[in-house]
């Protein structure tokens, strides 16, 4: 029995729903909860299992932590975070923004709510001690939770650009901290710096 080499990991049950949508067979049971996993066989042949982490980083990295350690999980060489993800419209000269759709394979990752400026630690991509570059990792800013990208009503754009992750919603009244400390981010979530 050949086991899976790349876990799928979604924070949603939803999310997940939409990967496995565009696979050619997997279980009856697609995972629900923070934890739960499936095999999926994608339409190339190659199996995956995928699993839903939960939302935020530490349910995340908790969840995956746990299932990479048992002896199903011990072939996994490869992760991959989907999922939604926003988009931090900043001015950019030369530099498209992010819109519904678009994947995003981010080369660089770090925690937005980690600030540590009252013990005089740097904040943002300028802590290096905080920041992971890692090889390849995608995200989708989905238009609605579980689309395919078949069903999208445009086309959409692969971009390499840096991640942001924060156990919070960003909004508005976060512009300006993010411009100053964060703005080569193009897309923040809620668990791609645990799981890197």
């Amino acid at each position: 029995m050949i086991k899976p080499t790349i876990l799928v990991v979604a924070a949603m049950k939803e999310e997940a729903r939409g990967y496995l949508d565009t696979c050619k067979k997997y279980s009856d049971y697609p995972p629900t909860y923070p934890g739960d996993y499936t095999i999926a066989e994608r339409y190339d042949g190659i199996k995956v299992l995928v699993m839903v982490c939960g939302i935020g980083k530490v349910t995340a990295v908790a969840n995956v932590a746990k299932r990479l350690a048992e002896p199903r999980f011990k072939a996994v060489k490869s992760i991959v975070s989907i999922g939604t993800a926003g988009g931090l419209k900043f001015d950019r000269p030369g530099r498209s923004n992010v819109f519904p759709g678009d994947v995003v394979i981010m080369y660089e990752t770090t925690s937005h709510d980690f600030d540590l400026r009252e013990l005089k630690e740097p904040f943002g991509f300028e802590n290096l001690g905080r920041t992971f570059k890692i090889g390849v990792n995608a995200f989708c800013c989905m238009p609605k939770l579980g689309i395919r990208f078949d069903e999208a009503d445009r086309s959409f754009t692969v971009l390499n650009e840096p991640i942001i992750s924060g156990d919070r919603f960003v909004g508005k009244k976060d512009d300006a901290l993010l411009k100053v400390y964060f703005k080569e981010a193009y897309v923040v979530d809620m668990e791609t710096s645990a799981l890197s």
